[in-house]
């Protein structure tokens, strides 16, 4: 099974060493009691949702990248 957590530590700290996204502070996963699986991409001026229910891993990170593209 896949850590979603790890993957969205790691893809936080890529995130940031880009000149793009250089303002993103943080990349949090949530799993709701229901199941519902959601990230929040934290920028120094706003956060910005992904709905990543399901997802694998490289879906889970596709579906942040298109959220903050």
């Amino acid at each position: 099974m896949e850590d979603k957590r790890e993957i969205c530590s790691l893809l936080a700290k890529t995130l940031q060493a880009t000149h793009e996204y250089d303002d993103a502070v943080g990349i949090i996963y949530r799993k709701d009691p229901d199941g519902e699986e959601k990230v929040f991409i934290h920028f120094v001026n706003g956060t910005k949702t992904a709905n990543v229910t399901g997802d694998s891993g490289i879906g889970m990170i596709r579906d942040i990248l298109k959220a903050i593209e």
